[in-house]
């Protein structure tokens, strides 16, 4: 399996270039997709054209086939993503069960289906991340070459998410991590960079992505 990132496509200053024009709404973006509270179209996360958007700016700028996420947002970040990106074969979305409760997954599957022409699947993870195992979740022949990191955990947590995403990505897959910039996590995406010796791009999105490649 290749790599998702196309050094021919790939242009992380035209991303942020496109995110300050502020162009693309979300209400535009995600205009057809399903919401557990309808409520959420009036937030200002949903407003911010930084933050939504974001995900379909990327799109239009990886070749990602298989992709694994940890916490879903409701599946409006893969119904953002995948409008952008039309490579993708499979996406698996893993979310807790403390976000919405046990409609969530329908909703997942729902709003990414409408954009992915291969397979979609959802699950819901343990109440603590620990007892997730790579092998248990990953097949050989499934392994992602794009990794979304989607919930704003407590630090710990996060940790953990990065490490099971870094053992489960193909070698030069994609890590995307949201809420790196916020207080909390913000040391410990830093360090996890200093660990694994990556340079660390950082997005400014709402709450910050960083982008990394194993």
């Amino acid at each position: 399996m290749n790599s998702p990132l196309n050094p021919e496509l790939y242009n992380p200053h035209l991303i942020q270039q496109k995110l300050n024009k502020g162009v693309m709404r979300s209400e535009v973006l995600l205009a057809n997709m399903h919401f557990l509270d309808v409520g959420f179209k009036e937030t200002s996360e949903f407003s911010d054209p930084v933050h939504f958007p974001f995900y379909y700016y990327l799109g239009q700028q990886l070749q990602s086939k298989s992709v694994y996420q940890v916490g879903s947002q409701g599946g409006l970040v893969g119904a953002a993503f995948l409008q952008g990106c039309r490579t993708v074969e499979s996406w698996l979305s893993m979310d807790v069960p403390r976000n919405q409760g046990n409609s969530l997954a329908r909703v997942i599957k729902g709003n990414l289906s409408k954009h992915c022409g291969g397979m979609v699947n959802s699950m819901y993870l343990p109440p603590k991340l620990e007892p997730l195992k790579v092998d248990v979740v990953c097949q050989p022949d499934v392994s992602p070459d794009t990794f979304f990191i989607s919930e704003k955990f407590d630090p710990e947590e996060y940790r953990v998410a990065l490490e099971f995403a870094w053992k489960a990505l193909i070698v030069e897959g994609i890590l995307i991590a949201d809420y790196i910039t916020t207080d909390a996590i913000r040391p410990v995406f830093e360090s996890f960079c200093r660990v694994k010796n990556r340079e660390l791009l950082v997005f400014d999105t709402r709450y910050g992505v960083g982008v990394l490649q194993r």
